[in-house]
């Protein structure tokens, strides 16, 4: 089962609340026909485990902090888990292998190299219930390719939920739950939903329209794909094709700024993978006002004005953009008269 939704719109929560990190206000959890409220936290531990967005990762080696989940493994049965979350190389390819110290927090490793050992320890475990809260957002194409292949491989033997924004990882499950501003929106199987032409048919168009290949690193965006952002939306079919043409694939690793507030504006981004922050000065510092994913675009104010940015964007994971920088913009703007008014009012609509 899979949980999807724009940004805010209760996943989380709901697995938090599955999980017994929360109590519910209405309702009630049953598994398998008995309220959650009546297990023991040691009971729900023992048959479930979970790999969350920002992964845990204890003090010690690699090693350690795969078979902490099942002390009894073998080693064959550890690289057998770390092979399944596409770490396994990786390991290997360490001076010290799998007794590399991941440091303190895993400071040692990446933020992809950790989510992948948190992977390969959730699957060595091999509970009952597998929850995965975004899981393989920090991995790139490759990595995530394998990863979900193992995934796919628990069909039958396992529960899973995910919670993700890369709908394309979950097209397969055997029910979708769509979330929005708190509540369930839509459910069921990925091609009715589709079907159904609601929230899930646009956030897939949304996030189909944007690639990253698994072998060049190279992003791509499709001419439906800018059409589906609001301030495209009425530009003429070779306008668009001839403008996804002109974006230019940018890759930055995890905490680096894509710009800081106050630089000057040149360039508008689409996210073509990976998760960023939108940060905002205020007394005391920075402030997360936001968060994007993939699929999700900013800095539009930049095809039209030179004007410092508003705000800085900081990559949370590894990221892949595409950008468009202005000059390559006006060439087309004479093609299209209402285009700068429209993108006007979705600047004004964004802006606090």
């Amino acid at each position: 089962m899979a949980f999807v939704g724009p940004s805010g719109s209760g996943k989380s929560t709901a697995l938090g609340i599955l999980t017994h990190l929360y109590e519910p206000q209405q309702g009630a959890v049953l598994f398998d026909d008995q309220p959650i409220a009546r297990a023991s936290d040691e009971s729900l531990r023992a048959i479930m485990t979970a790999v969350p967005q920002t992964p845990v990762l204890f003090q010690g080696t690699i090693r350690e902090n795969i078979v902490i989940a099942r002390p009894s493994a073998s080693q064959s049965e550890v690289e057998a888990a770390a092979r399944a979350a596409a770490v396994h190389d990786v390991i290997t390819a360490l001076p010290e292998g799998y007794d590399t110290p991941v440091g303190e927090g895993g400071g040692a490793l990446s933020g992809g190299q950790r989510q992948r050992v948190a992977i390969a320890r959730a699957l060595l475990r091999d509970a009952p219930i597998l929850v995965l809260d975004e899981a393989t957002a920090a991995l790139d194409p490759a990595s995530e390719a394998l990863v979900n292949q193992s995934i796919a491989a628990l069909a039958g033997r396992r529960t899973v939920f995910s919670v993700t924004h890369r709908l394309a990882s979950v097209a397969e499950f055997d029910r979708i739950v769509v979330f929005d501003r708190g509540r369930v929106v839509e459910s069921g199987r990925h091609d009715a939903l589709l079907a159904a032409g609601g929230l899930y048919a646009r956030l897939w168009q949304k996030v189909s329209s944007v690639a990253v290949s698994e072998t060049s690193a190279d992003a791509t965006i499709t001419a439906e794909g800018l059409r589906a952002i609001s301030f495209f939306s009425e530009c003429r079919d070779d306008t668009l094709a001839h403008l996804a043409e002109r974006f230019v694939s940018e890759r930055l690793p995890e905490g680096r700024d894509v710009f800081h507030q106050g630089d000057p504006g040149e360039k508008f981004y689409v996210i073509a993978r990976g998760r960023v922050d939108v940060l905002r000065e205020a007394e005391g510092g920075a402030k997360r006002i936001e968060t994007l994913h993939d699929g999700d675009f900013f800095g539009e104010i930049a095809l039209i004005k030179d004007q410092p940015r508003n705000a800085t964007i900081r990559t949370v994971t590894d990221c892949w953009f595409l950008a468009l920088h202005r000059t390559s913009f006006d060439q087309l703007m004479a093609r299209e008269p209402g285009l700068r008014e429209r993108i006007m009012r979705a600047v004004a609509k964004r802006s606090p």
